[in-house]
């Protein structure tokens, strides 16, 4: 694992890259993950990790600055919420860490996909939104609703939804609203919804059902492969066989 730093506005962002075992000729097809509200912790770094496993790169990105992660609910609103209420120094970071990531010698500068959870699956949908060039992103229990500071007027990058059920962080009309709002631009999207599923079904950690936050080993499982499905077919489509990478998913 090495450090994956870049700077906005002279502020320092400290995320994590990781490298799959195999090589490619002219870099690896990439990964960005963007974390929840408590920042780029073990949870971000151990899917970049587990993304490195599939063959690719795995990178975890900073959104908060100097690596900052907070263990409290207080604490990680503090950090999360100026960002949420200006979604546009949100978008400012994220460009950064995919403008970082394009530079990077071991990247495949062409085939780039983000992935969030929950703040950072709101995070990449703004990053769809912005109209950036991506072969795809996808949200896992991430917050859907728009906002007027990323309008989306043309979306290049397909787009994957994973929803829980029981997200009752995230209720069924933002769900609605969202593909009105895709449709409306013509976008690539797909949505599945799990049932039983609440928010944050990604993270091992959650274990608060009384407040709607509950991992699920068996859900989990299920939206892993269908991230798997959407990287291939993204990756493949983007690069093709052609150009000699070898886009197995393991």
């Amino acid at each position: 694992m090495q450090d994956f730093n870049y700077s906005v506005d002279g502020q320092l962002f400290k995320g994590k890259l990781v490298l799959p075992e195999e090589s490619y000729s002219r870099g690896a097809p990439a990964v960005l993950v963007f974390h929840d509200w408590s920042g780029c912790n073990s949870m971000a770094t151990d899917y970049a990790a587990a993304i490195a496993e599939l063959g690719f790169a795995g990178i975890a990105v900073d959104l908060y600055g100097d690596g900052k992660v907070a263990d409290t609910e207080q604490d990680k609103l503090a950090l999360m919420q100026p960002l949420v209420d200006d979604r546009a120094r949100l978008l400012s970071i994220s460009e950064a860490a995919i403008s970082a990531a394009k530079a990077l010698n071991c990247i495949d500068a062409d085939n780039i996909v983000a992935i969030g959870f929950c703040f950072g699956g709101m995070t990449v949908l703004d990053v769809a939104r912005s109209g950036a060039t991506l072969q795809g992103v996808a949200s896992f229990h991430g917050a859907l609703n728009a906002s007027a500071a990323v309008p989306a007027t043309e979306i290049k990058a397909p787009i994957l939804v994973l929803h829980g059920d029981r997200d009752t962080q995230v209720p069924f009309e933002d769900v609605a609203s969202l593909r009105d709002e895709l449709n409306t631009v013509n976008a690539d999207w797909q949505l599945t919804v799990y049932a039983q599923a609440y928010h944050a079904f990604m993270n091992p950690e959650a274990d608060d059902e009384e407040n709607g936050f509950l991992y699920s080993e068996a859900v989990a499982s299920k939206a892993w492969e269908a991230l798997q499905l959407f990287l291939l077919d993204a990756f493949v489509t983007s690069c093709g066989p052609e150009c000699g990478h070898d886009h197995h998913i393991h």
